[in-house]
């Protein structure tokens, strides 16, 4: 993902889809099907087809990262032990990179007229947007609570 990403913010979009469809063979091969960082490729796949223009092929990819990230918060398997404890960052972090994808989604409906679509996948991202505002609160005060502690 890095060279693709590097390739990507030099503006070298074919490059860097090329490099992101390498990167995400590589992670279907090692990862398993429903972890978030295969989810993470896909929307980059996404981001990268909607500035060659490929609508339809962003808007796919959109969907199948989002469908990942989804199926990530009904199996946590794919969760190591080392990091069990780390639940509210991963919920955080999961609620984070749906409501950006659908945000995408919905801009990508908006800018095909398709308005009530559009307002849909807007009003899922605000949803997503407010669970990740409650695992930040949750968060925080987890923090605060250790500081107290070590004090």
């Amino acid at each position: 993902d890095s060279l693709a990403r590097a390739y990507y913010d030099r503006e070298d979009y074919d490059n860097a889809y090329r490099h992101f469809k390498d990167a995400l063979l590589m992670k279907r091969k090692t990862l398993q099907k429903h972890h978030p960082s295969i989810a993470d490729t896909l929307r980059s796949l996404g981001e990268t087809k909607k500035k060659l223009n490929d609508i339809k092929q962003s808007e796919k990819y959109y969907i199948d990262a989002l469908s990942v990230y989804r199926r990530a918060f009904e199996e946590r398997n794919w969760i190591s032990p080392k990091v069990q404890d780390s639940k509210n960052q991963i919920d955080y972090d999961l609620h984070q990179m749906m409501s950006r994808v659908l945000v995408h989604l919905g801009t990508i409906n908006y800018e095909q007229e398709d308005y009530k679509t559009a307002l849909n996948y807007y009003e899922d991202a605000r949803r997503e947007a407010k669970m990740s505002a409650i695992d930040a609160v949750v968060l925080d005060r987890n923090y605060k609570n250790q500081e107290t502690k070590q004090v």
